[in-house]
């Protein structure tokens, strides 16, 4: 892909910009699903302004796999792949993750509290001692294979699931309960507005 092209308004569906020269590309109004950006090129010098690569940690995160900054709080990321990514102790508080691909992440010690997941995609992510304070799930959100030894359902830590230092989820068990909640949630949301 040569670097000034248009995708302004497109819907850029699991698009492998995989080191792509993005030199002056336009996202204005793209449609981000789960695209990839591993070793995309100048992809500073893309117009991200008002979309998901808006903020600089974020294109560094996504092309070169590092982070400097753990805080990805109150952005919108929705529809990016962060696909086997080790995300240890990120703070996502408060953001949009909506569609987005956690698939093989470690997400270990990481804030989602108040983050929308809906449709997010979790399989296969670590997420032992992830923040789970009032995230936003639906039917579509993805547990399946993930590997987690307790969550702490609010923020502050003081509420552990499942209870008790000493206790923790059987291999599975997070994924069936979680995916159970989130698909309950979905059904009470539907009933509820009709």
């Amino acid at each position: 892909m040569q670097g000034g092209t248009q995708f302004a308004e497109a819907v850029l569906a699991h698009t492998d910009f995989s080191e792509a020269d993005l030199t002056a590309a336009r996202f204005a109004g793209a449609k981000f699903q789960q695209p990839s950006f591993t070793h995309a090129k100048n992809l500073h010098l893309a117009w991200t302004y008002a979309t998901p690569l808006e903020r600089k940690p974020v294109r560094t995160l996504l092309t070169e796999g590092t982070i400097d900054n753990r805080d990805f709080s109150n952005l919108n990321l929705r529809g990016l792949s962060f696909r086997g990514l080790s995300l240890v102790g990120c703070n996502f508080y408060h953001a949009d993750l909506s569609e987005a691909d956690f698939s093989g992440c470690d997400l270990t010690d990481a804030d989602l509290s108040e983050a929308m997941v809906l449709g997010t995609r979790f399989s296969n992510a670590t997420m032992t001692g992830v923040l789970i304070d009032n995230w936003s799930m639906d039917k579509h959100t993805q547990f399946d294979g993930v590997t987690c030894d307790f969550v702490f359902t609010k923020r502050n830590k003081d509420e552990r699931n499942p209870p008790g230092d000493n206790t923790f989820f059987k291999s599975g068990e997070f994924s069936k309960l979680y995916q159970e909640i989130a698909n309950t949630i979905d059904f009470l949301r539907t009933h509820l507005m009709n």
